[in-house]
């Protein structure tokens, strides 16, 4: 029984730990890569961090350039908060929602006309939350900025999907 007890309370201490290695943390943004992708300085370390459930032109595609001069008059040089959802491997990016003044960047993008809401089939975002993003995209559409301008813009992941 004794040994159960210290399990069940081993396996507690690891969850809370591994939660609190998610929470939110702080860093000023150094450079802008692209329309979603910045480095945060952290702890005198850069973090290649992806905005989490948006999509943005691909080079190639109209309004690339201008998307990432949008992001970076947002963020550059300023302190954002974010929280990981994903580290990948492959591409040394961790992937989550950054917020500035408690304002989640991606969600600011989509009505800016900067970014598309990724289906929850290529997010893997939770339907409450999908619903949230969604409800601003089809506004956004609606006010016909940026991407919303332009006729027969491809979403990026169908755009690469052809190259």
């Amino acid at each position: 029984m004794r040994s159960k007890i210290f399990y069940i309370t081993f396996i507690f201490a690891i969850v809370v730990a591994c939660a609190g290695s998610v929470s939110a943390q702080s860093g000023k943004v150094m450079e802008v890569l692209d329309g979603k992708t910045m480095l945060v300085a952290v702890d005198n370390r850069s973090i290649k961090i992806q905005l989490d459930y948006i999509d943005v032109p691909e080079v190639g595609q109209p309004l690339n350039e201008t998307v990432r001069s949008h992001l970076q008059k947002l963020v550059l040089g300023k302190v954002v908060q974010f929280r990981t959802r994903l580290i990948s491997t492959s591409t040394d990016y961790t992937i989550g929602q950054v917020t500035l003044n408690g304002v989640d960047i991606s969600q600011q993008l989509i009505p800016d006309g900067a970014a598309w809401h990724l289906p929850i089939r290529l997010s893997g975002q939770l339907p409450s939350d999908h619903a949230t993003f969604q409800t601003i995209q089809d506004a956004a559409k609606k006010d016909r900025l940026g991407i919303w301008a332009v006729p027969n813009i491809k979403p990026a992941w169908e755009y690469r999907d052809e190259i």
